[in-house]
């Protein structure tokens, strides 16, 4: 069935323009998740993504020029900054595992961002859509509140202790002593009380591309995971409503039509959301991978264990690990939640055949059912991969795969 206009553009808007007013919102639930956006939104704007509040009002508002200013000049010194400590790092230090995972580790982290912010209308539409359906689909008995105060808290440790561990961990870098006593760099030489202040500068480079690399991840963590998280819980909506319906036998052809309607609506924003947010997350595996190794790096290069050291480290694994797995759970929560909605289709089209249901009715909700059965409800990153728990195992080996190859860099 091919649905021309799944979505009707005048009303869209005034749920929309409802939804924004918390004085005519009597769902509270609704109002949780707007909640919840409005505060990605500003964390995103936070983190240097051109996003605004105004943008759930208007898809195609531009965004106000002091923010748009702000992200420009905040992602032009991040690129300015990384190019500067390449460069150093080129001269001055061996190409080893711990640089080849710090190169990747932030290439990975600012692909995520600026490609977010190249389809920032495409998440703002995903993000409404998701709303919009949500309101639909609301059901007070079954829908659950993703916990954005623990994420939130949780995140805000995390780039906390990376930040109080960096500068130590940086300071007692045995690279950086290494460090010639007269450096000469971009055609400037550096000697004595210069040079010192000159590997300052150099240290707390480094700190803040770690600190920023890490605020990126965890922004994009939390916007595209709860985004998925509230996309799995209108198909469980969906499949409840529909279950109920046929257990208080209320179906009829022209219920059976819309619900084949709604169904295809469903399978248009798991298309809409995943167009948005597949190529970004696919930056933000690489990224966890690669911090990781990172942590790795570091552990084993140092030639010293100091509390400092291993905060970090600790830090580091916990973020990488964190970002892994709950993105995994998120995104797989839709396959798992349309799984769920077809097994429970499949037991009632074999109680349907001892209904009440005349013939006209049946044919209509096997209709349903075969076009529910043949469908396909699933989450990738970047059209390379499904994301599901099965892929824990393919992830693990291609760890092993990268981590011994970048290893092999460290060996005399």
């Amino acid at each position: 069935m091919k649905v021309k206009r799944v979505f009707d553009k005048e009303q869209f808007e005034n749920t929309i323009f409802k939804l924004s007013e918390g004085a005519r919102i009597e769902d509270r639930y609704i109002k949780i998740i707007l909640g919840q956006f409005k505060t990605l939104i500003r964390l995103c704007q936070i983190t240097g993504a051109p996003f605004s509040i105004e943008d759930l009002k208007c898809e195609k508002r531009k965004c106000p020029r002091p923010i748009m200013l702000y992200c420009v000049l905040l992602n032009l010194f991040r690129i300015v900054n990384f190019v500067f400590i390449a460069n150093f790092a080129h001269f001055y230090f061996m190409l080893n595992s711990l640089l080849i995972t710090f190169y990747a580790y932030n290439i990975c982290a600012l692909s995520s961002l600026f490609i977010l912010s190249l389809r920032r209308r495409a998440v703002i539409s995903a993000m409404k859509t998701t709303l919009k359906m949500a309101a639909k689909m609301n059901n007070k008995l079954k829908d659950k509140k993703w916990n954005m105060v623990v994420l939130v808290l949780t995140y805000a440790i995390a780039v906390l202790g990376v930040t109080a561990s960096i500068g130590m961990t940086v300071h007692n870098n045995a690279s950086l002593k290494n460090v010639p006593a007269s450096i000469k760099f971009c055609g400037f030489s550096f000697e004595s009380m210069q040079r010192e202040k000159f590997l300052l500068v150099i240290k707390f480079s480094l700190a803040f591309t770690f600190f920023s690399s890490t605020t990126i991840c965890g922004t994009i963590l939390l916007l595209s995971s709860t985004v998925y998280f509230y996309l799995s819980e209108t198909v469980c909506g969906f499949g409840f409503k529909l279950k109920k319906r046929f257990e208080s036998k209320a179906l009829s052809q022209i219920s059976v039509a819309e619900n084949i309607c709604t169904f295809q609506k469903l399978l248009r924003m798991v298309w809409k959301v995943d167009k948005a947010f597949s190529t970004a997350v696919l930056f933000l595996y690489g990224s966890s991978v690669s911090c990781f190794f990172n942590a790795l790096s570091v552990v084993f290069g140092a030639k010293k264990i100091f509390v400092a050291l291993c905060i970090f480290a600790a830090a580091m694994f916990a973020t990488s690990l964190g970002s892994f797995f709950l993105l995994t759970h998120a995104g797989n929560r839709v396959n798992w939640k349309f799984q769920e909605l077809r097994n429970s289709l499949i037991s009632c089209s074999s109680l349907a055949l001892h209904s009440s249901m005349n013939v006209r009715e049946l044919a209509s909700f096997n209709i349903m059912v075969q076009d529910i059965r043949n469908s396909d409800m699933h989450l990738t990153g970047g059209d390379m991969f499904i994301i599901r728990k099965d892929m824990i195992l393919t992830v693990a080996g291609v760890m092993i795969s990268y981590g011994v190859l970048i290893f092999q860099l460290d060996k005399p």
